[in-house]
């Protein structure tokens, strides 16, 4: 529970908790649970331009940029800021 109060809202996090409900891509964008909606019909396409554009950046700052982000986690929310800057 504490990882979902840490990303949403405490509406929103009671509101996907208590009613269980399904929603849609829009929704899940607006909500931070997706970084990108595309069509069905291009999914495919959308893929292989993302796979592409991660092949060409250089691996060792991908590695250190999500070690980064899953290290900020970790940190409290009032802290996070001075942490960022920190690194």
């Amino acid at each position: 529970m504490s990882r979902i109060l840490d990303h949403f809202a405490p509406k929103a996090a009671f509101d996907i908790v208590a009613s269980s409900r399904e929603f849609g891509a829009s929704e899940a964008l607006a909500l931070g649970l997706a970084s990108r909606v595309v069509a069905a019909a291009n999914l495919n396409s959308a893929t292989d331009t993302l796979a592409g554009e991660l092949r060409s950046r250089n691996p060792d700052v991908l590695r250190a940029s999500k070690q980064c982000l899953t290290a900020i986690r970790e940190v409290p929310r009032a802290e996070r800021a001075a942490y960022a800057l920190a690194a």
